[in-house]
């Protein structure tokens, strides 16, 4: 149906556009829960998802009424406002510590299973 080509070749190019940046939202969140910092990440995931992609999505679909579209707009968005605090927290963390806790808890691990 060529009414639904319409509708939907706009929002697939768009999504496949915000792609990119949801694979590195996703990346970054993992570096965090790999890292241990689960809270963090949990967090900035649940800002994305309900404090700004959620009310962007009813803003223009329900309320300004501009359709299909800019609804997933509203919710790209929502993972491209992320994308910077991930970036400043990974830039500050200090790795070092990191491994040093891994090191310290393995450690103990070991023992308790020895």
């Amino acid at each position: 149906d060529t009414d639904v080509q319409s509708l939907a070749t706009p929002v697939l190019r768009f999504y496949g556009l915000s792609i990119m940046w949801k694979s590195q939202f996703v990346a970054m969140g993992s570096i965090f829960r790999g890292t241990g910092r689960t809270s963090f990440s949990s967090m900035v995931t649940m800002v994305s998802y309900w404090a700004i992609s959620l009310p962007l999505f009813l803003l223009f679909g329900f309320v300004l009424n501009w359709g299909l579209f800019w609804m997933w707009v509203g919710i790209g968005l929502g993972s491209l406002a992320v994308l910077p605090i991930y970036s400043i927290a990974l830039y500050y963390m200090d790795f070092q510590v990191l491994a040093d806790e891994r090191r310290v808890a393995n450690a103990k691990k070991a023992e308790k299973t020895a």
